[in-house]
């Protein structure tokens, strides 16, 4: 907590820092433009040039530092403060009315058919509650989370999520095959999306499957092409408990641990 305070006044008083030195190079810009300490006339012309540059030059100096005090508390620090606040909102409904939001899902979910307003809300929230009533500035919060679409009320759409969203398919026509050979584990790793699609096959883990070797190899009786397949989420895989899967890292393990032991005599020349 002491570090996040120290490097916080640091990185404040190297705003303020930048801030001044906004100022002070707002006195050069219009010499600069007017050529600084080179003749270019108007000097001679009238003699009241000269005044109204420096004159101007010390009011821009003079004020660019409160405008960019005042731009940061307007703008940036009120970002921070709603992102705080919204921080805070969310520990309360999560932590402390973690079983309320459960009651309050359930009775939207009997209203999904219907377009519920920010005053409807209100009152559904009361009537399921009852003496356990949040605050009004957590139902307007707890309202905004759920309209995701900010049009003012709340659909069926965004109050019933789908609960087959782990293996989705894409709609080519493979919903009704994919659900025949096993809801969607027997598709191609780059037909998958998820927790299983999002990683190449190279990236999904090293455990191999019940057709392959300690180096990868493709023993005999196993399935064409299941080399490729290897990983946590593979095709043989998934068909094992956990219990197995976890005897598997475990022999995988050892395995490893072997393979060092051996190099490490190889190396040093241990019996």
């Amino acid at each position: 907590m002491q570090l996040d305070s120290s490097r916080n006044h640091i990185i404040m008083v190297n705003l303020w820092l930048s801030m001044v030195n906004i100022s002070v190079m707002a006195t050069t810009i219009l010499p600069a433009f007017f050529g600084m300490n080179l003749g270019s006339g108007l000097e001679e012309s009238d003699p009241t040039v000269f005044y109204t540059v420096c004159g101007v030059s010390v009011v821009l100096a003079a004020l660019s530092y409160p405008l960019s005090r005042f731009w940061y508390t307007r703008n940036w620090r009120r970002m921070s403060e709603n992102e705080l606040f919204e921080q805070k909102m969310l520990r309360v409904l999560l932590v402390q009315n973690i079983e309320d939001l459960d009651d309050i899902v359930r009775a939207l979910q009997q209203h999904r058919h219907k377009r519920i307003d920010r005053r409807s809300f209100r009152q559904l929230v009361v009537q399921t509650l009852g003496n356990r009533a949040m605050p009004p500035s957590q139902v307007d919060f707890l309202y905004q989370c759920f309209d995701r679409d900010q049009d003012g009320f709340l659909s069926e759409a965004e109050l019933v999520r789908p609960l087959n969203t782990f293996y989705h398919v894409s709609g080519n026509g493979n919903g009704a095959s994919s659900s025949s050979n096993g809801g969607g584990f027997a598709q191609e790793p780059s037909q998958r999306q998820g927790l299983a699609g999002s990683m190449l096959p190279s990236q999904q883990g090293s455990v191999p499957g019940p057709g392959t070797g300690p180096r990868g190899e493709q023993r005999d009786g196993s399935e064409p092409g299941g080399a490729h397949l290897q990983g946590v989420f593979s095709r043989q895989s998934v068909r094992r408990s956990p219990r197995e899967l976890q005897q598997t890292l475990k022999k995988k393990q050892l395995q490893k641990q072997d393979e060092t032991n051996w190099e490490d005599d190889e190396r040093y020349g241990w019996d």
